[in-house]
């Protein structure tokens, strides 16, 4: 199950909060957290600047930091592992890359009715 939401703070600012819950046989966990993204465009292309933080349950926290390029993000984050395997003489490390492509907006506001 994943729930992800957009809240657009100014015409500069917009927070975004998202949750995650996972389950495969007997292994589950949950993510949750979020980022806020600032508009670095200065009246030119699209382009945001995100950071923000997420936890996993009982295992890590994970920073974040992306970039987004009109409707290309690119992010980076590092697994700060906070469970009882951080204790072991080489504790567990994870950087993770990813990249979203987002659909434009082109109708910002517009709900489609599927009966037209």
């Amino acid at each position: 199950a994943f729930a992800s939401g957009d809240y657009v703070l100014s015409d500069r600012l917009v927070i975004n909060m998202n949750m995650c819950f996972q389950q495969q046989q007997a292994q589950n966990y949950f993510a949750i957290g979020g980022c806020t993204g600032l508009d670095i465009s200065a009246g030119g292309t699209d382009k945001t600047l995100f950071t923000g933080i997420w936890y996993r349950s009982n295992d890590a926290l994970y920073p974040y930091l992306g970039l987004l390029f009109d409707n290309v993000q690119l992010g980076i984050s590092y697994d700060l592992t906070v469970s009882k395997q951080n204790t072991r003489n080489l504790p567990p490390q994870s950087i993770e890359l990813s990249m979203i492509i987002r659909k434009s907006h082109k109708n910002e506001g517009v709900i489609p009715c599927p009966w037209k």
